[in-house]
């Protein structure tokens, strides 16, 4: 009997374990606040290929952020070299991820308060159309690219979303976070960039 309530006690723990941790990682395809498009929607294999990227090239704290060169929602094409000489904060997004969604309104914050970080909010495979709708809808007014391919998130090796990087004005990536971030965890990682 004692062996048999311990066993349950143990399995009961792990299962609790494990949905703590899924609720912290923030979203992964196929769950969120499907605001239309992006729902369900699996990262392709080709997209975000861990193999193609080289312990070198790698993004990693102390190093050289990965160059990208995305559509902008406003029209045209930016890099990550239009910003050289910036302190940014790489937001990786959807709309369908309600942590991502959450995050919004304390990105547009940063973004008007004129802090020296330049915010660059890359939403990953969705189509230009729900992407404008929803940062339109909202009255987002910082700069939004458009990673519909996810080139630029395989290049950060971007597994869970939202991931949002801290870039110095050197280029070199000061901070990660993978995850959700208030407004404490915002202003650690801007702090960092402009280190």
């Amino acid at each position: 009997m004692k062996h048999t309530r311990l066993s349950l006690l143990l399995a009961l723990a792990l299962l609790l374990a494990l949905f703590a941790g899924a609720s912290l990682s923030g979203c992964t395809p196929g769950e969120g606040n499907n605001r239309g498009g992006g729902a369900g929607k699996e990262v392709p294999p080709q997209a975000a290929p861990r193999e193609q990227v080289s312990p070198e090239e790698a993004p990693r704290i102390g190093f050289r952020a990965p160059a990208f060169s995305l559509p902008a929602l406003s029209g045209g094409k930016q890099s990550l070299e239009d910003y050289a000489g910036s302190a940014l904060i790489i937001n990786f997004w959807t709309t369908w991820c309600r942590y991502c969604v959450d995050e919004m309104p304390l990105l547009q914050e940063l973004h008007d308060s004129a802090a020296g970080v330049v915010v660059l909010a890359v939403n990953v495979q969705e189509k230009q159309e729900v992407v404008e709708s929803f940062i339109n809808s909202a009255g987002y007014t910082f700069p939004v690219l458009l990673d519909e391919e996810a080139r630029a998130a395989g290049a950060y090796l971007v597994r869970g979303l939202p991931t949002t990087f801290a870039v110095n004005a050197r280029g070199v990536i000061t901070a990660v976070r993978v995850g959700a971030f208030d407004a404490k965890g915002l202003a650690a990682l801007v702090e960092s960039a402009l280190e």
